[in-house]
């Protein structure tokens, strides 16, 4: 063979490398789907191990104070002639909270006057009137409920509603009457997640909450409606059945003068007694791994 002959001669398939011919080219395209893949593998591990899953029970209940309310009521019959203050006023104790003129009492000093009578018989008769048509408020705190100038009362009607003014023993709290079957569920001290029901119908998220109390024993209708006097409403106790009282309390936020809502625009806005409320009452939380575990051993519920 010359040369010519030598370097002319075309490579055959079994000149080819054999290191190659059984390798093939991995597309672009496989090698992101295997990195996704993988990422989504990586990001179910790390749920199964550090995320949530909660069980709640859905309850509802209205916004008041701890302690209850101070209700202040008329001692005689009459028309609601001045009011001193509005709702949401802070007031002290012996402060002027409505004038209810009686007019008995005051046409009797016109008579005396008229009369000539003594400066010990006149004052008598002020500090008459003065005891029965003005109306004080025995305890300080903020002013919640309030009659309405012009209105006609009776003896023992409700002029006021004053929360006590102790920051340690008058929080606001939600309180929830609850079907006997579904309280058997909860426990004190659950996380409670509270959904303020806002007139303006803004919603904010929930607020931060505690289950602190649970009666012993079923209540009645009754004992709700003498507890929260003008803001009680059907709408918050069961009509069948036997119910008891749960209290929830709210938790503040970080300066202790706010609410601790989820989300940081619910701010400072304040819940005002007799606002209703829907809950979601954590009764069990638990990872994915945890609850996959208990179903493996038998807990299937």
């Amino acid at each position: 063979m010359n040369l010519d002959e030598l370097f002319s001669r075309r490579p055959t398939e079994a000149d080819e490398p054999t290191s190659l011919s059984g390798r093939s080219v991995v597309p672009p395209m496989a090698w992101l789907a295997g990195a996704i893949l993988l990422i989504a593998v990586l990001g179910v591990l790390i749920w199964c191990f550090t995320g949530t899953l909660t069980t709640s029970v859905s309850i509802s209940g209205i916004v008041f104070p701890q302690y209850g309310i101070e209700q202040i009521r008329s001692q005689q019959d009459g028309l609601v002639l001045y009011l001193q203050v509005e709702v949401g006023d802070m007031v002290e104790a012996g402060d002027l909270i409505a004038i209810v003129p009686q007019t008995d009492v005051y046409t009797e000093i016109l008579a005396a006057n008229e009369a000539g009578a003594s400066e010990e018989v006149l004052a008598a008769l002020y500090e008459q009137y003065q005891a029965e048509s003005m109306i004080y408020t025995p305890v300080g705190g903020r002013v919640v409920d309030l009659v309405q100038v012009g209105e006609r009362i009776t003896a023992g009607d409700l002029i006021a509603g004053v929360t006590s003014s102790d920051v340690y023993t008058n929080e606001a709290e939600i309180r929830a009457y609850v079907p006997v079957s579904v309280a058997q569920s909860i426990s004190k001290g659950m996380d409670v997640r509270v959904y303020p029901q806002f007139t303006s119908g803004e919603q904010y998220d929930y607020i931060h909450g505690l289950v602190s109390s649970i009666s012993t024993y079923p209540i009645t209708q009754t004992d709700v409606s003498d507890d929260l006097g003008r803001f009680y409403s059907s709408a918050i106790v069961p009509q069948d059945g036997n119910f008891v009282e749960i209290r929830i309390t709210l938790l503040a936020g970080e300066n202790d003068t706010e609410l601790h809502w989820n989300r940081a625009d619910g701010g400072s806005l304040a819940v005002d007694v007799s606002t209703l409320c829907a809950m979601d009452v954590i009764v069990d939380e638990a990872t994915p791994w945890e609850r996959l575990t208990s179903w493996m051993w038998g807990d299937r519920s």
